[in-house]
C-alpha cells in the first residue's frame, strides 16, 4: 500500500490495510484457524450479508442505534450471526423459520468474527458469537463477555469526557450488546455494537488511521512496497527516528500507563487493538485503541482508588492481588502483548527502513515506563521475570494458559 493511494480512496482503503496489510498474529495460527474462505479476512471477497436469529429470551445493555431497528425490526427479538454460524445453529435443532439472511452488508476485519457495516454513514462495527476457534481461542460471545466491552467503554469515555486521560488517547466506543438465550446445547449468544468513528480530543483532525500491525506489515499484494511507517515519517520530512519515539511510541505507553494509574483498567494493546489517526499533514498522531472487552479491569488497584468494582461481567477479565497470576497477567498484557507483538516488530521495521536503532527504541520505551513503575504498585510486575504464551491453542475451559517464563524483561527495567 503507498501512502498517497491510502490518502486519496480513504476509507475503502483502510479496510485494505485491515485485511491485507498484515502479518497475522505472532502466535501462528491466524490463517490456519479462520473463518470460511468466503468471510475470511484474508480471502478476496469484499463483503457478504449478515443473518440474523429470532428468539424469546433476550438481554440487553447500552443504546442501539436507529440503523439497527430498522434492520432486525421494531420486535427486538433477533440479533445479528455470522453465516459461518447458520449450519451450526441448523443443526443445533434452530428452525429455519427464525433464522434470516439481511440486507446488511459487511466487511471482514481482522478479527474475523468481527465485521464493519457497509452502506452506513457511521460504517459501525458488529462483534459477532463464533462457536469454533479463530487464532488460537474459541470465540463464542455469552453475556458476561459481550457486556464487558460496553461496560469498559462507558468508564472509559467518561474518563475522557472529563479529560483525566493523555490527549492522545482515544477509543472506538463500544455502545450495545443483546445476548439471546437459546437451546441449553447452544447457550447464550451475543452481539456487540462498536462505532465507526473513534472518541478522543482530536477525532476531529484525523484523516487516516492505520492499525498497529499496518504500520510494519508486508501488503500481501504488493510485497515490494516499503512499510507504511516510512512512507509516514518521509511524508511529514523530519527527523524519522524522533517522529516514531515521540509521536507514536511515547503517547501509545503514556496511555497505557495512565489508564491503569488512575482507573485501574489494563488494555491489551497487541499490534490489532490499537491504531494510529494521523492529522491531514501526519504533523498530530492520536492514539486510539478498540475492542473494550479484552481490556483487563484491576479490581485492587480499582479499589484504592475508591472507584466502583462491581461489574455484569463479573468475574470475566477481573484481576485481582489475591490471585496466584496477579503478576503474570499484568507482565503478559505489556511485556507480551504490547511488547512482543506491537513494540518489537515496529523496532525492527524502524531500525531497517528509518534508521533508529534498535537499541534506542528500546531504552526510549524503558525511560517512559521508568517514569510510571514508582507509582505502581510495588507486586504489580514479577521482578527480573516477564511471560509469554507458548505458540499452542489456549484451552478456555480450564483456568491454566500456557504462559512461557523469560528472564531480563526487554521493555523495562527490573
Amino acid at each position: 500500500m503507498l501512502l498517497p493511494e491510502l490518502e486519496r480512496f480513504w476509507p475503502r482503503t483502510f479496510r485494505y490495510v485491515e485485511r491485507y496489510v498484515n502479518d497475522g498474529s505472532p502466535s501462528g495460527f491466524s490463517e490456519q484457524y479462520s473463518t470460511t474462505p468466503e468471510t475470511s479476512p484474508f480471502g478476496n471477497r469484499p463483503y457478504f450479508n449478515l443473518w440474523a436469529v429470532r428468539g424469546e429470551a433476550f438481554r440487553d445493555f447500552g443504546h442501539s442505534p436507529g440503523w439497527l431497528v430498522q434492520e432486525i425490526g421494531s420486535d427486538c427479538t433477533s440479533i445479528f450471526i455470522h453465516p459461518d454460524m447458520v449450519p451450526v445453529l441448523i443443526a443445533n435443532g434452530v428452525s429455519r423459520r427464525d433464522l434470516a439472511e439481511t440486507k446488511v452488508l459487511v466487511s471482514p476485519t481482522a478479527s474475523g468474527r468481527t465485521v464493519q457495516v457497509l452502506a452506513k454513514d457511521s460504517n459501525d462495527y458488529v462483534k459477532l458469537h463464533y462457536a469454533g476457534i479463530l487464532g488460537r481461542i474459541r470465540r463464542e460471545l455469552p453475556f458476561k463477555k459481550a457486556v464487558s466491552g460496553p461496560e469498559v467503554s462507558l468508564l472509559i469515555e467518561k474518563a475522557i469526557s472529563d479529560d483525566e486521560l493523555p490527549s492522545a488517547f482515544h477509543i472506538f466506543p463500544e455502545i450495545y450488546t443483546r445476548t439471546l438465550q437459546l437451546a441449553d446445547d447452544l447457550g447464550e449468544w451475543s452481539m456487540v455494537l462498536r462505532k465507526g468513528r473513534p472518541l478522543g480530543k482530536h477525532a476531529d483532525s484525523i484523516s487516516i488511521i492505520i492499525p498497529g500491525f499496518g504500520l510494519f506489515s508486508a501488503d500481501r499484494f504488493a510485497v515490494h512496497h516499503p512499510p507504511l511507517i516510512k512512507q509516514v515519517v518521509e511524508a511529514v520530512g523530519c527527523n524519522s527516528g524522533e517522529y516514531i519515539l515521540q509521536r507514536i511510541v511515547g503517547p501509545l505507553v503514556a496511555c497505557y500507563f495512565d489508564l491503569i494509574l488512575r482507573h485501574g483498567l489494563q488494555l491489551e494493546l497487541n499490534s490489532q487493538n490499537v491504531l494510529f489517526g494521523f492529522s491531514k499533514n501526519y504533523d498530530h498522531v492520536s492514539v486510539i485503541f478498540r475492542d473494550m472487552e479484552s481490556v483487563d479491569k484491576d479490581i485492587t488497584i480499582r479499589r484504592q482508588l475508591g472507584l466502583p468494582i462491581d461489574f455484569l461481567s463479573f468475574p470475566y477479565k477481573c484481576i485481582a492481588s489475591e490471585n496466584y497470576n496477579y503478576q503474570i497477567k499484568h507482565s503478559f498484557m505489556f511485556d507480551f502483548k504490547l511488547g512482543e507483538c506491537l513494540l518489537r516488530p515496529l523496532s525492527e521495521v524502524a531500525e531497517n527502513y528509518c534508521n533508529l536503532p534498535k537499541s534506542k527504541f528500546v531504552n526510549f520505551v524503558r525511560d517512559v515506563v521508568a517514569t510510571y513503575t514508582p507509582r505502581l504498585p510495588s507486586d504489580f510486575f514479577p521482578r527480573n521475570r516477564w511471560y509469554s504464551f507458548d505458540r499452542v491453542l489456549v484451552d478456555q475451559s480450564k483456568d491454566e494458559r500456557p504462559y512461557v517464563e523469560h528472564s531480563n524483561p526487554v521493555f523495562r527495567l527490573e
